[in-house]
């Protein structure tokens, strides 16, 4: 694989004295031994449950059931101590109100954090966990809705309120991403004709939208300036390639990494508070995890086998 350049370095030297942020929500819900980096991460249904296998880059190789195969996998950091919980969210009703189970399993205390959502908007649906009150600790969210467009309902854990957010009829719900640095997660859709991408933050109301990509391109949540804030960004599966616009300099960027059929996997896998570009590609006897770290450079992790469930969302 090699790197392509569009207007802009990939790489920006702001200072030898910078100190990297804290990580954002777009590199928490992988990092499960709380060491700034993000950890390698799949699921395996095993006789009706659902084993966790990861790699930890610090706290290495560990193994635990938690779930059913039935269940999706949303880790995040639900008790708010920088780790990762393991998570999943059981999908209780598929009836107008829509219903989903979050069980979390807090790292700070092992206890169970069990959170309900509901959603009245239609008979569609998707788990959608994120920081939606900017407290620190993933929130259980699910999107609901007929066809495209419907609402965001998720349950606070500061406030333990329901607040929904519509997505109009003419746009697809994709992705969460905090664009503007405030520390809670935008909603994130798109419409087709032409590419365009938007974005509505809960917490105050405000959106913006900006026309980016093709049809066919995938967008993915990541934060490659570590500046706090979400770049647009997408990856095009046809060609392998990575467009972002940075929020910090507002200026294109490209990187050729990954190739058709890969699956978008961005993450900071090297603790510098910037995202990777990343992909895993399913291979046999296994898989493995392609990153470009912006302080290692080019790396790969064999990792899972091509049936395993990945934790990404």
């Amino acid at each position: 694989m090699r790197m392509r350049l569009f207007l802009a370095l990939l790489l920006l030297v702001s200072g030898s004295n910078a100190q990297p942020p804290s990580p954002t929500m777009f590199d928490k819900q992988n990092d499960f031994d709380g060491d700034g980096k993000s950890d390698f991460a799949v699921t395996r249904n095993e006789g009706g449950l659902k084993i966790w296998h990861i790699w930890q880059t610090t706290a290495g190789y560990r193994v635990q059931h938690w779930g059913l195969s039935s269940d999706f996998s949303v880790a995040g950091d639900y008790d708010g101590d920088a780790k990762a919980d393991l998570a999943v969210a059981r999908l209780i009703s598929t009836q107008v109100p829509i219903a989903m189970d979050y069980y979390a399993l807090a790292s700070g205390t092992g206890s169970i954090i069990q959170k309900r959502v509901t959603n009245f908007s239609g008979a569609g649906w998707i788990q959608f966990p994120a920081d939606y009150d900017g407290d620190g600790k993933t929130d259980p969210g699910l999107w609901a809705g007929e066809g495209l467009g419907g609402r965001i309902s998720y349950r606070s854990t500061r406030t333990d309120e329901i607040v929904g957010v519509n997505i109009p009829v003419t746009q697809l719900v994709t992705r969460l991403g905090d664009f503007d640095g405030d520390g809670t997660a935008e909603i994130t859709s798109t419409t087709f004709n032409p590419p365009t991408v938007h974005w509505t933050n809960p917490s105050n109301g405000n959106s913006a939208s900006i026309q980016w990509g093709l049809a066919d391109d995938r967008n993915v949540p990541a934060d490659f300036d570590g500046d706090g804030k979400g770049d647009v960004t997408i990856f095009r599966p046809s060609t392998g390639d990575w467009w972002w616009l940075r929020s910090s300099d507002n200026l294109v960027n490209v990187l050729h990494w990954g190739a058709n059929g890969d699956i978008p996997a961005p993450a900071d896998y090297d603790g510098d508070g910037k995202t990777d570009p990343a992909v895993v590609r399913r291979l046999s006897p296994n898989s493995i995890y392609y990153f470009y770290g912006t302080t290692s450079g080019p790396q790969q992790f064999i990792w899972g086998l091509p049936s395993d469930g990945l934790i990404l969302y």
